[in-house]
Protein backbone atom coordinates (compact mmCIF):
# COMPACT_ATOMS: atom_id res chain seq x y z
CA UNK A 1 0.00 0.00 0.00
CA UNK A 2 2.92 2.34 0.74
CA UNK A 3 4.38 1.69 -2.72
CA UNK A 4 0.98 2.26 -4.35
CA UNK A 5 0.54 5.49 -2.43
CA UNK A 6 4.00 6.64 -3.51
CA UNK A 7 3.20 5.72 -7.11
CA UNK A 8 -0.03 7.73 -7.05
CA UNK A 9 1.79 10.71 -5.53
CA UNK A 10 4.36 10.49 -8.32
CA UNK A 11 1.59 10.45 -10.93
CA UNK A 12 0.03 13.52 -9.35
CA UNK A 13 3.41 15.27 -9.07
CA UNK A 14 3.84 14.90 -12.85
CA UNK A 15 0.14 15.15 -13.58
CA UNK A 16 0.63 16.92 -16.92
CA UNK A 17 2.75 14.12 -18.37
CA UNK A 18 0.63 11.51 -16.60
CA UNK A 19 -2.53 12.87 -18.18
CA UNK A 20 -0.86 13.04 -21.60
CA UNK A 21 0.34 9.43 -21.25
CA UNK A 22 -3.12 8.26 -20.16
CA UNK A 23 -4.84 10.02 -23.08
CA UNK A 24 -2.37 8.82 -25.70
CA UNK A 25 -2.45 5.27 -24.31
CA UNK A 26 -6.26 5.31 -24.43
CA UNK A 27 -6.11 6.53 -28.03
CA UNK A 28 -3.65 3.72 -28.84
CA UNK A 29 -5.92 1.06 -27.36
CA UNK A 30 -8.93 2.65 -29.03
CA UNK A 31 -7.08 2.70 -32.36
CA UNK A 32 -6.44 -1.01 -31.99
CA UNK A 33 -10.11 -1.74 -31.35
CA UNK A 34 -11.43 0.49 -34.15
CA UNK A 35 -10.40 -1.85 -36.96
CA UNK A 36 -12.30 -5.01 -35.97
CA UNK A 37 -15.20 -3.02 -34.49
CA UNK A 38 -15.78 -1.02 -37.65
CA UNK A 39 -15.05 -3.94 -39.98
CA UNK A 40 -17.67 -6.05 -38.20
CA UNK A 41 -20.23 -3.23 -38.26
CA UNK A 42 -19.50 -2.49 -41.93
CA UNK A 43 -19.86 -6.19 -42.77
CA UNK A 44 -23.22 -6.28 -40.98
CA UNK A 45 -24.28 -3.14 -42.85
CA UNK A 46 -23.18 -4.59 -46.19
CA UNK A 47 -25.15 -7.75 -45.51
CA UNK A 48 -28.32 -5.82 -44.71
CA UNK A 49 -27.85 -3.47 -47.64
CA UNK A 50 -27.44 -6.37 -50.08
CA UNK A 51 -30.46 -8.21 -48.70
CA UNK A 52 -32.64 -5.08 -48.73
CA UNK A 53 -31.53 -4.18 -52.27
CA UNK A 54 -32.30 -7.69 -53.53
CA UNK A 55 -35.26 -8.51 -51.29
CA UNK A 56 -37.20 -10.37 -53.98
CA UNK A 57 -34.17 -12.40 -54.99
CA UNK A 58 -33.38 -13.23 -51.36
CA UNK A 59 -36.92 -14.43 -50.59
CA UNK A 60 -37.95 -18.08 -50.55
CA UNK A 61 -40.44 -19.03 -53.27
CA UNK A 62 -42.65 -22.10 -53.44
CA UNK A 63 -44.75 -22.70 -56.56
CA UNK A 64 -46.81 -25.84 -57.13
CA UNK A 65 -49.91 -27.02 -58.98
CA UNK A 66 -52.85 -28.20 -56.95
CA UNK A 67 -56.19 -29.77 -57.81
CA UNK A 68 -58.68 -28.24 -55.38
CA UNK A 69 -60.98 -31.13 -54.43
CA UNK A 70 -62.25 -29.94 -51.04
CA UNK A 71 -62.53 -26.60 -49.24
CA UNK A 72 -59.57 -27.38 -46.95
CA UNK A 73 -57.07 -28.31 -49.67
CA UNK A 74 -55.82 -24.78 -50.20
CA UNK A 75 -55.13 -24.07 -46.52
CA UNK A 76 -53.32 -27.40 -46.16
CA UNK A 77 -51.19 -26.69 -49.22
CA UNK A 78 -50.18 -23.22 -47.98
CA UNK A 79 -49.26 -24.63 -44.56
CA UNK A 80 -47.24 -27.53 -46.02
CA UNK A 81 -44.02 -25.53 -46.24
CA UNK A 82 -41.77 -24.40 -43.38
CA UNK A 83 -43.52 -22.57 -40.56
CA UNK A 84 -43.05 -18.79 -40.50
CA UNK A 85 -40.03 -18.01 -38.34
CA UNK A 86 -38.63 -21.54 -38.55
CA UNK A 87 -35.84 -20.16 -40.75
CA UNK A 88 -33.94 -17.16 -39.48
CA UNK A 89 -34.99 -13.87 -41.13
CA UNK A 90 -38.14 -15.34 -42.69
CA UNK A 91 -40.84 -14.54 -40.11
CA UNK A 92 -43.89 -14.42 -42.40
CA UNK A 93 -45.45 -15.77 -45.57
CA UNK A 94 -47.48 -14.28 -48.41
CA UNK A 95 -49.77 -16.76 -50.17
CA UNK A 96 -51.27 -16.43 -53.63
CA UNK A 97 -53.41 -18.49 -55.99
CA UNK A 98 -53.21 -17.97 -59.77
CA UNK A 99 -55.41 -19.27 -62.57
CA UNK A 100 -54.49 -18.55 -66.17
CA UNK A 101 -57.50 -17.58 -68.26
CA UNK A 102 -58.96 -15.46 -71.04
CA UNK A 103 -61.34 -12.60 -70.19
CA UNK A 104 -64.02 -11.15 -72.45
CA UNK A 105 -67.26 -9.21 -72.15
CA UNK A 106 -70.52 -11.18 -72.59
CA UNK A 107 -70.94 -9.58 -76.03
CA UNK A 108 -67.47 -10.72 -77.07
CA UNK A 109 -68.11 -14.19 -75.70
CA UNK A 110 -71.36 -14.43 -77.70
CA UNK A 111 -69.38 -13.56 -80.82
CA UNK A 112 -66.80 -16.25 -80.14
CA UNK A 113 -64.05 -13.88 -78.93
CA UNK A 114 -62.14 -15.33 -75.98
CA UNK A 115 -60.58 -11.95 -75.14
CA UNK A 116 -57.00 -11.23 -74.06
CA UNK A 117 -54.85 -13.55 -71.97
CA UNK A 118 -54.73 -12.72 -68.27
CA UNK A 119 -54.62 -14.28 -64.81
CA UNK A 120 -57.15 -14.44 -62.02
CA UNK A 121 -55.11 -13.75 -58.87
CA UNK A 122 -55.77 -13.87 -55.18
CA UNK A 123 -52.80 -12.60 -53.16
CA UNK A 124 -53.21 -12.12 -49.44
CA UNK A 125 -53.23 -8.38 -48.60
CA UNK A 126 -52.80 -7.19 -52.19
CA UNK A 127 -55.16 -4.20 -51.89
CA UNK A 128 -52.88 -2.51 -49.36
CA UNK A 129 -50.19 -2.33 -52.05
CA UNK A 130 -52.36 -0.88 -54.79
CA UNK A 131 -53.68 2.59 -55.60
CA UNK A 132 -57.41 2.36 -56.27
CA UNK A 133 -58.02 4.70 -59.21
CA UNK A 134 -61.73 4.04 -59.39
CA UNK A 135 -64.23 1.90 -57.53
CA UNK A 136 -63.20 -0.39 -54.66
CA UNK A 137 -61.31 -3.54 -53.86
CA UNK A 138 -63.12 -6.88 -54.29
CA UNK A 139 -64.62 -8.26 -51.10
CA UNK A 140 -66.87 -11.09 -52.27
CA UNK A 141 -66.96 -13.87 -54.83
CA UNK A 142 -67.31 -12.98 -58.51
CA UNK A 143 -65.66 -9.56 -58.05
CA UNK A 144 -62.35 -8.38 -59.56
CA UNK A 145 -60.32 -5.23 -60.09
CA UNK A 146 -58.41 -4.58 -63.31
CA UNK A 147 -55.41 -2.38 -64.00
CA UNK A 148 -55.92 1.22 -65.06
CA UNK A 149 -53.92 0.77 -68.27
CA UNK A 150 -56.13 -2.13 -69.33
CA UNK A 151 -59.15 0.20 -69.32
CA UNK A 152 -57.41 3.11 -71.05
CA UNK A 153 -58.73 3.82 -74.52
CA UNK A 154 -61.58 1.35 -74.05
CA UNK A 155 -59.60 -0.93 -76.34
CA UNK A 156 -61.16 -4.11 -74.95
CA UNK A 157 -64.57 -2.53 -74.18
CA UNK A 158 -64.01 -3.20 -70.45
CA UNK A 159 -65.33 -0.74 -67.86
CA UNK A 160 -65.85 -0.52 -64.13
CA UNK A 161 -69.26 -2.04 -63.34
CA UNK A 162 -69.19 -4.30 -66.41
CA UNK A 163 -69.00 -8.08 -66.50
CA UNK A 164 -66.30 -10.44 -67.77
CA UNK A 165 -66.46 -14.10 -68.67
CA UNK A 166 -63.35 -16.04 -67.63
CA UNK A 167 -63.12 -19.00 -69.95
CA UNK A 168 -60.36 -20.71 -67.97
CA UNK A 169 -62.00 -20.37 -64.54
CA UNK A 170 -64.81 -22.82 -63.92
CA UNK A 171 -67.36 -22.62 -61.13
CA UNK A 172 -69.95 -25.06 -59.91
CA UNK A 173 -73.49 -23.78 -60.68
CA UNK A 174 -74.97 -26.30 -58.25
CA UNK A 175 -77.77 -28.77 -58.76
CA UNK A 176 -75.42 -31.35 -60.28
CA UNK A 177 -74.91 -29.29 -63.42
CA UNK A 178 -71.62 -29.26 -65.31
CA UNK A 179 -69.08 -26.53 -64.39
CA UNK A 180 -69.42 -23.34 -66.39
CA UNK A 181 -67.04 -20.42 -67.08
CA UNK A 182 -67.03 -17.93 -64.23
CA UNK A 183 -68.63 -14.53 -64.71
CA UNK A 184 -67.15 -11.71 -62.63
CA UNK A 185 -67.96 -8.03 -62.17
CA UNK A 186 -65.29 -5.32 -62.44
CA UNK A 187 -65.67 -3.36 -59.20
CA UNK A 188 -62.63 -1.09 -59.57
CA UNK A 189 -59.42 -0.22 -61.34
CA UNK A 190 -55.95 -0.12 -59.80
CA UNK A 191 -52.49 1.22 -60.34
CA UNK A 192 -49.35 -0.24 -58.78
CA UNK A 193 -48.22 1.79 -55.79
CA UNK A 194 -44.59 0.76 -56.30
CA UNK A 195 -43.39 -1.64 -58.97
CA UNK A 196 -40.37 -2.49 -56.79
CA UNK A 197 -42.47 -3.27 -53.72
CA UNK A 198 -41.02 -6.44 -52.11
CA UNK A 199 -44.60 -7.57 -51.42
CA UNK A 200 -44.93 -8.84 -54.99
CA UNK A 201 -41.67 -10.80 -54.71
CA UNK A 202 -40.97 -10.43 -58.41
CA UNK A 203 -44.03 -12.44 -59.44
CA UNK A 204 -45.20 -11.79 -63.01
CA UNK A 205 -48.69 -10.49 -62.32
CA UNK A 206 -48.35 -7.25 -64.30
CA UNK A 207 -46.90 -8.26 -67.65
CA UNK A 208 -49.16 -6.57 -70.17
CA UNK A 209 -47.91 -6.77 -73.76
CA UNK A 210 -49.36 -6.97 -77.27
CA UNK A 211 -49.78 -10.32 -78.94
CA UNK A 212 -47.42 -11.61 -81.58
CA UNK A 213 -47.09 -14.54 -83.94
CA UNK A 214 -49.68 -16.15 -86.16
CA UNK A 215 -53.43 -15.57 -86.08
CA UNK A 216 -55.20 -15.34 -83.85
CA UNK A 217 -52.98 -12.69 -82.26
CA UNK A 218 -54.00 -12.47 -78.59
CA UNK A 219 -52.82 -9.69 -76.28
CA UNK A 220 -51.87 -10.20 -72.67
CA UNK A 221 -53.18 -7.81 -70.00
CA UNK A 222 -52.37 -7.33 -66.33
CA UNK A 223 -53.82 -9.76 -63.83
CA UNK A 224 -57.34 -9.54 -62.40
CA UNK A 225 -57.16 -9.38 -58.62
CA UNK A 226 -59.92 -11.14 -56.69
CA UNK A 227 -60.87 -11.69 -53.05
CA UNK A 228 -60.44 -14.97 -51.17
CA UNK A 229 -64.19 -15.88 -51.40
CA UNK A 230 -63.72 -16.22 -55.16
CA UNK A 231 -61.71 -19.40 -54.56
CA UNK A 232 -64.59 -21.00 -52.65
CA UNK A 233 -66.91 -20.94 -55.67
CA UNK A 234 -64.48 -22.71 -57.98
CA UNK A 235 -65.60 -26.02 -59.36
CA UNK A 236 -64.19 -29.09 -57.67
CA UNK A 237 -61.72 -30.19 -58.74
CA UNK A 238 -60.04 -27.10 -60.24
CA UNK A 239 -56.38 -26.98 -61.20
CA UNK A 240 -54.73 -23.90 -59.68
CA UNK A 241 -51.19 -22.66 -59.15
CA UNK A 242 -50.38 -21.99 -55.50
CA UNK A 243 -47.57 -19.57 -54.67
CA UNK A 244 -46.13 -19.20 -51.18
CA UNK A 245 -43.45 -16.55 -50.69
CA UNK A 246 -41.31 -16.02 -47.60
CA UNK A 247 -40.13 -12.36 -47.65
CA UNK A 248 -36.80 -11.80 -45.96
CA UNK A 249 -36.47 -9.50 -42.96
CA UNK A 250 -32.84 -8.42 -43.15
CA UNK A 251 -32.96 -6.72 -39.72
CA UNK A 252 -33.30 -10.16 -38.10
CA UNK A 253 -30.16 -11.56 -39.72
CA UNK A 254 -26.65 -11.24 -38.33
CA UNK A 255 -23.34 -12.48 -39.65
CA UNK A 256 -23.32 -15.18 -37.00
CA UNK A 257 -26.55 -16.60 -38.46
CA UNK A 258 -25.28 -17.10 -42.01
CA UNK A 259 -23.97 -20.66 -41.58
CA UNK A 260 -27.32 -21.83 -40.24
CA UNK A 261 -29.20 -19.98 -42.99
CA UNK A 262 -27.11 -21.55 -45.75
CA UNK A 263 -27.66 -25.01 -44.28
CA UNK A 264 -31.42 -24.46 -43.96
CA UNK A 265 -31.76 -23.18 -47.53
CA UNK A 266 -29.75 -26.12 -48.88
CA UNK A 267 -32.08 -28.53 -47.08
CA UNK A 268 -35.15 -26.70 -48.40
CA UNK A 269 -33.98 -27.17 -51.97
CA UNK A 270 -34.79 -30.86 -51.61
CA UNK A 271 -38.32 -30.19 -50.36
CA UNK A 272 -40.89 -31.92 -52.56
CA UNK A 273 -44.45 -31.59 -51.33
CA UNK A 274 -47.79 -32.15 -52.97
CA UNK A 275 -46.83 -35.30 -54.81
CA UNK A 276 -43.47 -33.97 -55.93
CA UNK A 277 -45.00 -31.20 -58.07
CA UNK A 278 -43.20 -28.42 -56.17
CA UNK A 279 -40.77 -25.84 -57.45
CA UNK A 280 -38.57 -24.16 -54.83
CA UNK A 281 -36.42 -21.21 -55.78
CA UNK A 282 -34.38 -18.58 -54.01
CA UNK A 283 -31.40 -16.38 -54.83
CA UNK A 284 -30.40 -15.76 -51.23
CA UNK A 285 -27.20 -17.82 -51.54
CA UNK A 286 -26.06 -15.71 -54.49
CA UNK A 287 -26.91 -12.51 -52.57
CA UNK A 288 -24.88 -13.77 -49.60
CA UNK A 289 -22.00 -14.61 -51.93
CA UNK A 290 -22.04 -11.09 -53.38
CA UNK A 291 -22.14 -9.63 -49.88
CA UNK A 292 -19.16 -11.80 -48.85
CA UNK A 293 -17.12 -10.42 -51.75
CA UNK A 294 -17.79 -6.85 -50.63
CA UNK A 295 -17.10 -7.78 -47.01
CA UNK A 296 -13.66 -9.16 -47.89
CA UNK A 297 -12.79 -5.85 -49.59
CA UNK A 298 -14.02 -3.94 -46.53
CA UNK A 299 -12.04 -6.14 -44.13
CA UNK A 300 -8.85 -5.77 -46.18
CA UNK A 301 -9.13 -1.99 -46.44
CA UNK A 302 -10.09 -1.59 -42.79
CA UNK A 303 -7.14 -3.71 -41.67
CA UNK A 304 -4.72 -1.67 -43.77
CA UNK A 305 -6.03 1.67 -42.48
CA UNK A 306 -6.31 0.58 -38.83
CA UNK A 307 -2.75 -0.78 -38.85
CA UNK A 308 -1.50 2.64 -39.96
CA UNK A 309 -3.48 4.29 -37.20
CA UNK A 310 -2.13 1.81 -34.63
CA UNK A 311 1.48 2.36 -35.72
CA UNK A 312 1.06 6.15 -35.53
CA UNK A 313 -0.50 5.81 -32.09
CA UNK A 314 2.36 3.60 -30.90
CA UNK A 315 4.92 6.14 -32.13
CA UNK A 316 3.13 8.96 -30.34
CA UNK A 317 2.88 6.84 -27.18
CA UNK A 318 6.57 6.03 -27.45
CA UNK A 319 7.45 9.70 -27.54
CA UNK A 320 5.16 10.63 -24.67
CA UNK A 321 6.48 7.82 -22.45
CA UNK A 322 10.04 8.72 -23.42
CA UNK A 323 9.41 12.26 -22.17
CA UNK A 324 7.72 10.92 -19.01
CA UNK A 325 10.65 8.62 -18.20
CA UNK A 326 13.13 11.37 -19.09
CA UNK A 327 11.38 13.65 -16.60
CA UNK A 328 12.02 10.99 -13.98
CA UNK A 329 15.71 10.72 -14.92
CA UNK A 330 17.05 12.37 -11.77
CA UNK A 331 15.04 10.04 -9.54
CA UNK A 332 16.28 7.02 -11.51
CA UNK A 333 19.87 8.24 -11.03
CA UNK A 334 19.30 8.55 -7.28
CA UNK A 335 17.83 5.03 -7.23
CA UNK A 336 20.97 3.71 -8.88
CA UNK A 337 23.18 5.57 -6.38
CA UNK A 338 21.25 3.93 -3.53
CA UNK A 339 22.14 0.52 -4.95
CA UNK A 340 18.76 -0.47 -6.35
CA UNK A 341 18.99 -3.73 -8.33
CA UNK A 342 18.61 -3.48 -12.15
CA UNK A 343 15.23 -5.22 -12.16
CA UNK A 344 14.00 -3.03 -9.32
CA UNK A 345 15.29 0.05 -11.16
CA UNK A 346 13.35 -0.95 -14.29
CA UNK A 347 10.24 -1.48 -12.19
CA UNK A 348 10.73 1.87 -10.51
CA UNK A 349 11.28 3.67 -13.83
CA UNK A 350 8.40 2.08 -15.76
CA UNK A 351 5.81 1.60 -13.00
CA UNK A 352 4.04 4.87 -13.76
CA UNK A 353 3.62 4.51 -17.55
CA UNK A 354 2.69 0.82 -17.26
CA UNK A 355 0.00 1.63 -14.68
CA UNK A 356 -1.32 4.39 -16.92
CA UNK A 357 -1.39 2.05 -19.92
CA UNK A 358 -3.31 -0.51 -17.86
CA UNK A 359 -5.83 2.14 -16.77
CA UNK A 360 -6.16 3.36 -20.36
CA UNK A 361 -7.10 -0.09 -21.73
CA UNK A 362 -10.81 -0.13 -20.71
CA UNK A 363 -11.06 3.60 -21.45
CA UNK A 364 -9.67 3.10 -24.95
CA UNK A 365 -11.94 0.12 -25.64
CA UNK A 366 -14.98 2.10 -24.52
CA UNK A 367 -13.89 5.10 -26.60
CA UNK A 368 -13.37 2.93 -29.68
CA UNK A 369 -16.80 1.36 -29.27
CA UNK A 370 -18.49 4.74 -28.83
CA UNK A 371 -16.61 6.19 -31.80
CA UNK A 372 -17.68 3.36 -34.10
CA UNK A 373 -21.24 3.56 -32.72
CA UNK A 374 -21.47 7.26 -33.59
CA UNK A 375 -19.84 6.73 -36.97
CA UNK A 376 -22.14 3.87 -37.98
CA UNK A 377 -25.21 6.01 -37.35
CA UNK A 378 -24.10 8.48 -40.00
CA UNK A 379 -22.61 6.29 -42.73
CA UNK A 380 -23.99 2.76 -42.37
CA UNK A 381 -27.44 1.20 -42.66
CA UNK A 382 -29.75 2.31 -39.86
CA UNK A 383 -29.85 -0.12 -36.96
CA UNK A 384 -26.45 -1.67 -37.71
CA UNK A 385 -25.19 -3.31 -34.49
CA UNK A 386 -21.72 -2.60 -33.10
CA UNK A 387 -20.62 -5.79 -31.38
CA UNK A 388 -17.55 -6.75 -29.37
CA UNK A 389 -16.16 -9.89 -31.01
CA UNK A 390 -13.17 -12.10 -30.21
CA UNK A 391 -11.28 -10.26 -32.94
CA UNK A 392 -11.85 -7.01 -31.03
CA UNK A 393 -10.30 -8.38 -27.84
CA UNK A 394 -7.40 -9.87 -29.80
CA UNK A 395 -6.79 -6.46 -31.38
CA UNK A 396 -6.97 -4.76 -27.96
CA UNK A 397 -4.50 -7.34 -26.62
CA UNK A 398 -2.11 -6.62 -29.50
CA UNK A 399 -2.48 -2.87 -28.95
CA UNK A 400 -1.84 -3.33 -25.22
CA UNK A 401 1.24 -5.48 -25.91
CA UNK A 402 2.49 -2.90 -28.38
CA UNK A 403 1.93 -0.16 -25.82
CA UNK A 404 3.92 -2.04 -23.19
CA UNK A 405 6.71 -2.66 -25.69
CA UNK A 406 6.65 1.04 -26.59
CA UNK A 407 6.91 1.88 -22.87
CA UNK A 408 9.85 -0.47 -22.41
CA UNK A 409 11.59 0.81 -25.54
CA UNK A 410 10.99 4.44 -24.57
CA UNK A 411 12.50 3.93 -21.11
CA UNK A 412 15.39 1.74 -22.22
CA UNK A 413 17.79 4.58 -23.03
CA UNK A 414 17.10 6.48 -19.83
CA UNK A 415 17.33 3.37 -17.65
CA UNK A 416 20.64 2.27 -19.20
CA UNK A 417 22.41 5.63 -18.93
CA UNK A 418 25.01 6.13 -16.25
CA UNK A 419 24.34 8.46 -13.36
CA UNK A 420 26.63 11.17 -14.78
CA UNK A 421 24.91 11.03 -18.15
CA UNK A 422 21.57 11.07 -16.38
CA UNK A 423 22.36 14.38 -14.72
CA UNK A 424 23.88 15.92 -17.81
CA UNK A 425 21.49 18.44 -19.37
CA UNK A 426 23.15 18.85 -22.78
CA UNK A 427 22.92 16.53 -25.72
CA UNK A 428 21.27 15.97 -29.03
CA UNK A 429 22.67 15.67 -32.52
CA UNK A 430 21.87 17.07 -35.90
CA UNK A 431 20.06 14.72 -38.32
CA UNK A 432 22.26 13.32 -41.09
CA UNK A 433 21.94 14.14 -44.77
CA UNK A 434 20.86 10.57 -45.43
CA UNK A 435 17.89 11.12 -43.11
CA UNK A 436 17.09 14.34 -44.99
CA UNK A 437 16.99 12.38 -48.28
CA UNK A 438 14.77 9.79 -46.63
CA UNK A 439 12.42 12.54 -45.42
CA UNK A 440 12.18 14.00 -48.91
CA UNK A 441 11.48 10.58 -50.47
CA UNK A 442 8.80 9.98 -47.85
CA UNK A 443 7.21 13.34 -48.55
CA UNK A 444 7.20 12.69 -52.31
CA UNK A 445 5.58 9.28 -51.76
CA UNK A 446 2.93 10.89 -49.56
CA UNK A 447 2.12 13.51 -52.22
CA UNK A 448 1.86 10.87 -54.97
CA UNK A 449 -0.32 8.70 -52.72
CA UNK A 450 -2.71 11.57 -51.98
CA UNK A 451 -2.99 12.40 -55.68
CA UNK A 452 -3.78 8.79 -56.52
CA UNK A 453 -6.29 8.66 -53.69
CA UNK A 454 -8.04 11.69 -55.16
CA UNK A 455 -8.19 10.00 -58.57
CA UNK A 456 -9.36 6.38 -58.08
CA UNK A 457 -9.14 3.56 -60.61
CA UNK A 458 -11.47 2.88 -63.49
CA UNK A 459 -13.95 1.01 -61.30
CA UNK A 460 -14.26 4.00 -58.96
CA UNK A 461 -12.59 2.31 -55.98
CA UNK A 462 -9.25 3.49 -54.55
CA UNK A 463 -6.16 1.46 -55.27
CA UNK A 464 -5.03 -0.59 -52.29
CA UNK A 465 -1.59 1.04 -52.16
CA UNK A 466 -3.08 4.53 -51.93
CA UNK A 467 -4.63 3.64 -48.56
CA UNK A 468 -1.11 4.12 -47.17
CA UNK A 469 -1.19 7.78 -48.22
CA UNK A 470 -2.69 9.19 -44.97
CA UNK A 471 0.01 7.63 -42.79
CA UNK A 472 2.77 8.69 -45.18
CA UNK A 473 1.40 12.22 -45.15
CA UNK A 474 1.43 12.33 -41.35
CA UNK A 475 5.03 11.08 -41.26
CA UNK A 476 6.08 13.59 -43.89
CA UNK A 477 4.49 16.52 -42.05
CA UNK A 478 6.06 15.43 -38.75
CA UNK A 479 9.57 14.78 -40.05
CA UNK A 480 9.79 17.77 -42.37
CA UNK A 481 8.18 19.92 -39.71
CA UNK A 482 10.98 19.06 -37.31
CA UNK A 483 13.51 20.28 -39.87
CA UNK A 484 11.64 23.42 -40.87
CA UNK A 485 10.65 24.55 -37.38
CA UNK A 486 14.15 25.69 -36.35
CA UNK A 487 14.47 27.68 -39.58
CA UNK A 488 11.13 29.36 -38.96
CA UNK A 489 11.96 30.20 -35.34
CA UNK A 490 15.54 31.40 -35.93
CA UNK A 491 14.46 35.02 -36.69
CA UNK A 492 12.94 35.12 -33.18
CA UNK A 493 16.36 34.86 -31.55
CA UNK A 494 17.48 38.50 -32.04
CA UNK A 495 13.91 39.76 -31.57
CA UNK A 496 13.68 38.27 -28.08
CA UNK A 497 17.19 39.20 -26.89
CA UNK A 498 17.26 41.96 -24.32
CA UNK A 499 13.48 41.95 -23.80
CA UNK A 500 11.25 40.99 -20.92
CA UNK A 501 9.75 38.02 -22.80
CA UNK A 502 11.88 35.46 -20.95
CA UNK A 503 9.58 32.53 -21.79
CA UNK A 504 9.68 33.17 -25.53
CA UNK A 505 13.44 33.86 -25.32
CA UNK A 506 14.18 30.47 -23.73
CA UNK A 507 11.66 28.53 -25.84
CA UNK A 508 13.04 29.83 -29.15
CA UNK A 509 16.63 28.89 -28.21
CA UNK A 510 15.54 25.50 -26.88
CA UNK A 511 13.94 24.62 -30.22
CA UNK A 512 16.60 26.12 -32.51
CA UNK A 513 19.71 24.93 -30.67
CA UNK A 514 18.52 21.49 -29.48
CA UNK A 515 16.69 19.88 -32.42
CA UNK A 516 16.79 16.48 -30.70
CA UNK A 517 14.14 17.81 -28.34
CA UNK A 518 11.66 18.36 -31.14
CA UNK A 519 9.86 15.09 -30.44
CA UNK A 520 6.94 17.06 -29.07
CA UNK A 521 6.65 18.86 -32.41
CA UNK A 522 6.37 15.49 -34.12
CA UNK A 523 3.82 14.49 -31.50
CA UNK A 524 1.66 17.51 -32.33
CA UNK A 525 1.99 16.76 -36.06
Amino acid sequence: MNQLGLLLRALWWRRGLSLATLIVAAITIGAGSLGPLYARAADESTLRDQLNSHASQAALHYTFSLALATDGDLDQAIAAGPKPGAIKAYPSTVAAVVLKTNASTPAQTAGGDTGPNTQLIWRDGACAHLVLVKGRCPSAANEVVVSERTLQGNYYSWQVGGSLTLSGVLKDPGGGSQPVPSTVTIVGSYRLRDSQDPFWQGRSYFDAHPGSGKDPVIDTVDGLLAARPELDVLAKPSQVQVQVDYPIDASRLRLADLAGLRSAVTNLSAYQGNGGDTEFSTGVLQVLSDASTEQRLIDRSTLLVSLQLAVLAWLVLFQVIADAVEAKGSEIALAKLRGLAPLATIRFGLAEPILLVALATPIGLLGGWLGVRIFTRSVLVAGTPVALTPATFVAVGVALAGSLIAAAAAGRRTLRRSVLEQWRRTGGHQPSRLMLVLDLVLAAAAIVGVLLLRHPGRDGSPRAATLLAPALLVFAVALLGIRLLPLVLRPLLPATRGTGRIGLFLAARQVVRRPAGLRLAALLA
